[in-house]
C-alpha cells in the first residue's frame, strides 16, 4: 500500500508486516528516496490515506484498528480507533471526516477536529519529553 500527500511532497508506504515508511517526494536529483521509518504498527497495513492538508496519515489495519497520526510525530504512538472486524480501507473525504470500510461490509464515518487531534498529539509529545527528562 502507498499514498501520496495532497501537496505531493510525501509518499507513505505500508507493508504486510506492519512497517510504515514516510519519504520525501519526488525523489532527489540523484533519483533516490530518503526513506524514513515512520512507525511499526504490528499488523498488516491494508490501506493508507493522507488528509487534505497532508498533515495526518490514517492507516487501516488487519488488527481491526484505524491508526491516525501526524507526519511530524514520528516516534509517537498513533491514536487508535478499534472496530469489530478488519479495517480494509480509509479515505479522508473532508478535512475533519474519515471514511472507514471494514471486512464485514460496513462503512463508517469518523468525525474529528484536527485541532483537537493536534492538541492530543502535542500532549503525548510533552508527556514523552517529560518521561525522557525524568530518565536523565
Amino acid at each position: 500500500m502507498f499514498a501520496i500527500s495532497p501537496r505531493k511532497n510525501y509518499v507513505a508506504a505500508g507493508t504486510i508486516n506492519g512497517w510504515l515508511y514516510l519519504s520525501m517526494f519526488p525523489a532527489a536529483a540523484n533519483h533516490t528516496y530518503d526513506e524514513v521509518l515512520f512507525q511499526k504498527q504490528n499488523t498488516r497495513i491494508n490501506d493508507i490515506a493522507f488528509d487534505q492538508q497532508g498533515l495526518f496519515v490514517a492507516t487501516a489495519g488487519a488488527d481491526s484498528k484505524v491508526r491516525l497520526t501526524t507526519i511530524n510525530l514520528v516516534k509517537e504512538a498513533p491514536l487508535e480507533y478499534p472496530f469489530a472486524s478488519w479495517v480494509n480501507a480509509v479515505l479522508f473525504i473532508e478535512p475533519m471526516k474519515l471514511m472507514v470500510g471494514t471486512e464485514d461490509g460496513e462503512v463508517y464515518l469518523l468525525n474529528f477536529d484536527q485541532q483537537q487531534l493536534a492538541e492530543r498529539c502535542r500532549m503525548r509529545l510533552n508527556a514523552a519529553q517529560l518521561k525522557s527528562y525524568r530518565k536523565d
